[in-house]
C-alpha cells in the first residue's frame, strides 16, 4: 500500500469516526428530550428520532466490524 492510499484510508477512518461520534451524541441528546417531554406524541416523534440515530451509529459500527 502506497503512502497515499495509506493517508486516504486514515482519514476515511477518521470521518467515519466523527459520523459515529455525532450520532453519538445526537442519540444522547433524543433520548434526554424524549424523557422531558409530557405529550406522549411529542415523545413518540422523539424517540422515532432517537432510533434513527442509534440505527445509524449501529450500522457504520457493523461496517466496521466488517473491515477487520
Amino acid at each position: 500500500m502506497n503512502q497515499q492510499n495509506a493517508s486516504m484510508q486514515a482519514r476515511d477512518l477518521q470521518n467515519l469516526m466523527d459520523l459515529m461520534n455525532h450520532e453519538a451524541v445526537a442519540y444522547q441528546k433524543a433520548k434526554a428530550y424524549a424523557a422531558l417531554m409530557q405529550d406522549g406524541n411529542a415523545q413518540r416523534v422523539v424517540n422515532d428520532v432517537c432510533q434513527h440515530h442509534k440505527q445509524s451509529f449501529d450500522t457504520m459500527d457493523q461496517y466496521l466490524s466488517t473491515k477487520n
